[in-house]
């Protein structure tokens, strides 16, 4: 029986991450693409409103990830994580 890989919480606050930034692409191709179509409506505001959220978002999740990161570095070797359960194959 095979088991699923287990995504720790740096994986999953990296993918995150990037999700956010694909999310942030494909809006500024969005405008670009609004734009082209109507070249006299410009909606900066809803633009910067959705930068000003995207970015607190990602620096949200840097911050998180940079947490992650210090903490597992000063754990000791032992200490395992609360939320993590570990099972052991019987033989």
């Amino acid at each position: 029986m095979k088991t699923k890989k287990e995504t720790t919480p740096q994986e999953a606050l990296t993918n995150l991450l990037v999700k956010l930034r694909e999310c942030e692409k494909g809006f500024y191709e969005q405008m670009e693409i609004i734009g082209k179509q109507n070249p006299n409506e410009q909606d900066t505001e809803k633009e910067g409103k959705f930068y000003g959220g995207i970015s607190d978002c990602m620096a949200a999740l840097g911050y998180f990830i940079g947490e992650y990161v210090i903490r597992e570095a000063c754990k000791p070797p032992s200490e395992q994580s609360p939320n993590v359960i570990t099972f052991e194959p019987n033989e």
